[in-house]
């Protein structure tokens, strides 16, 4: 597995929120990680100090807008730095974020105004 310096200039936190400099690599499923090789004691990175579970305490909160579903999909893997992530419509303004293991309850893309809006629930 190579090692992956993650992107020049974007901090990096670990899941309770504590900025991470240190090496990185990619997991099977292309999502970042600690450590320049994957051990047992490997954690993901997250783009924000909120991490996934932290998303849950900020209702409606703006991760990215976009003007296509497409352009969407792809900020939403860019944002996990995974390429897993896919959108099912729940209904004509909503669709539930999904990746290999299954449905992010606690993410989701609606369309306001002509655009594409990735919140938190």
């Amino acid at each position: 597995m190579a090692t992956f310096l993650g992107a020049i200039g974007v901090p990096h936190y670990t899941k309770d929120g504590k900025l991470y400099t240190g090496e990185m690599h990619k997991d099977a499923s292309g999502r970042l990680m600690t450590g320049k090789f994957h051990t047992a004691n490997s954690r993901f990175l997250f783009h924000t100090k909120y991490g996934v579970d932290g998303i849950k305490g900020f209702k409606g909160k703006l991760i990215a807008t976009s003007p296509s579903l497409e352009r969407m999909t792809d900020l939403i893997n860019k944002y996990f730095y995974s390429t897993t992530f896919y959108l099912e419509p729940k209904n004509d303004k909503e669709y539930s974020v999904y990746n290999k293991k299954g449905l992010l309850s606690d993410l989701i893309v609606v369309k306001k105004g002509g655009r594409f809006r990735f919140e938190s629930k």
